[in-house]
């Protein structure tokens, strides 16, 4: 079942897969319940002016749940990474840098010159975890 439209955020359930689609710029809170349990996503996006973005997901779960989250990766972005509670999940797949931002998080391949990423410009990249409450999975993106 397909709950929303394909241009924004939606819920899906199946047979197989349950799980929350993410795409587009709107700030949104999506609840619903999965297994009798409460699932709350608060979803966030900022933009800044030196072309770069963060998009927000936090998680109050009223028991730790495994499902899908589906983000789209903006096409016209050059570059991208993924963290999971401030630790890097997928890595950073372009060169170009965000300007600002001290700390930047990289991966020992990355380290050594050799990019490692699954996200990809214009596809949606699937993260399928055990949530627990108050997890924080943070996309980076550079145009």
């Amino acid at each position: 079942m397909f709950d929303g439209n394909l241009s924004g955020s939606s819920l899906v359930f199946g047979d197989q897969h349950a799980g929350l689609v993410v795409n587009g710029e709107a700030n949104e809170v999506f609840q619903f319940e999965l297994g009798g349990h409460a699932v709350q996503v608060c979803k966030s996006w900022q933009r800044t002016n030196t072309g770069e973005a963060t998009l927000e997901l936090r998680f109050t779960l009223s028991a730790p749940l495994r499902f899908r989250v589906d983000v789209m990766v903006p096409a016209d972005c050059v570059n991208a990474c993924a963290t999971l509670n401030s630790q890097l999940l997928i890595g950073w797949f372009g060169d170009k840098m965000p300007a600002d931002q001290p700390g930047i998080i990289t991966s020992a391949c990355q380290d050594q010159g050799e990019k490692i990423s699954t996200l990809r410009p214009g596809q949606f990249q699937s993260v399928n975890f055990r949530w627990m409450d108050q997890d924080c999975l943070r996309f980076y993106f550079v145009w």
